[in-house]
């Protein structure tokens, strides 16, 4: 996983990695904005407990609830514009520096590389590069960060619940890991098939009057249709591949929610929690790993990306 985000940034341009990275870092100050409700739940519930309600007090907590809100909303709207603008940028011009390398290739090339390979690294390729891609490797690089930071947090907070969100943290891990590999070899299969459709359309289309003139049309719609439908086969099994493990991670995420927040309860009863913590962890047991859970959705397609950037740097090399 981490060498497949490593090869996807080391792939794009200095000036849209940069986009890429402060799109990262605005990430981090989102988790930190989710985070600031938690100390605004905790003065309230203090105050309520040890009788020192005030008004200062609830207009603090709220002013930490609105700074949040508003600072959150503000960091979203430009993480989304800065990973567009670096993504469709770096889509572009990734198909400018493919043309101009095309330009000075001798002839040699063309007769070992089909058209239809060089279309479809333009077109699938690119397209997946810029729109998919971009997706799969933010919201996978976002969650790891995010989920370290909640980590980090619940250890200082109380190692023991930290431990327990570690250990569920470190089974989801190992599930994606399995997932990943097993998406490996599929999705080696729907690049090739890519490929392979555009080489029928064009050789359809390049030919059409060939075909007509000698009554081939059947079987040339029967190439096609047969790549199309391959195409739809492999995608249906990719999908089939991921949601097999999908229940598995969201499980081991559930699961682990509620082990912190059983642990919190029995923590509070035997006295070495106090009531406030106790409450706090119990809120915060299934949302601590919001983060996780949107990561592993997209993480199913970084072996397609990596086919990807492989691809391009194959045309660009």
């Amino acid at each position: 996983m981490i060498a497949t985000l490593k090869k996807f940034f080391a792939f794009c341009s200095a000036k849209h990695r940069r986009m890429f990275y402060a799109s990262l870092w605005l990430g981090v100050l989102i988790a930190f904005c989710e985070v600031l409700k938690y100390p605004a739940i905790s003065l309230i519930l203090r105050g309520f407990s040890e009788d020192g309600m005030t008004g200062k007090l609830i207009l603090f907590s709220f002013l930490l609830l609105l700074i949040g809100v508003l600072a959150e909303a503000a960091f979203r709207s430009k993480q989304a514009m800065l990973q567009c603008r670096a993504g469709y940028g770096e889509c572009a011009n990734k198909r400018i520096e493919i043309a101009e390398k095309l330009r000075f290739l001798p002839m040699g090339y063309f007769n070992r590389t089909s058209l239809g390979d060089i279309s479809s690294v333009t077109t699938n390729t690119m397209e997946l590069l810029g729109d998919v891609a971009t997706r799969v490797v933010m919201q996978t690089t976002q969650g790891l960060l995010n989920t370290a930071l909640i980590l980090l947090m619940l250890l200082i907070f109380d190692w023991r619940i930290g431990l327990i969100a570690l250990i569920g943290a470190l089974l989801f891990a190992l599930i994606n890991a399995r997932m990943q590999h097993n998406n490996e070899a599929l999705s080696g299969q729907k690049i090739a098939n890519d490929t392979k459709l555009i080489e029928n359309v064009l050789e359809y289309i390049q030919g059409i009057s060939e075909v007509k003139s000698y009554g081939l049309s059947g079987e040339a719609e029967r190439k096609l249709k047969d790549s199309i439908a391959e195409s739809a086969r492999l995608m249906t099994d990719l999908e089939f591949a991921s949601n097999r493990y999908m229940p598995l991670q969201n499980g081991v995420l559930k699961l682990t929610g509620l082990g912190i927040l059983l642990a919190s309860l029995r923590f509070y009863l035997d006295g070495s929690m106090d009531l406030i913590t106790a409450v706090l962890m119990m809120v915060m047991a299934f949302q601590v790993f919001a983060g996780l859970s949107s990561m592993g959705a997209y993480s199913a397609l970084l072996r397609m990306v990596d086919l990807c950037v492989s691809r391009g740097q194959e045309i660009l090399s």
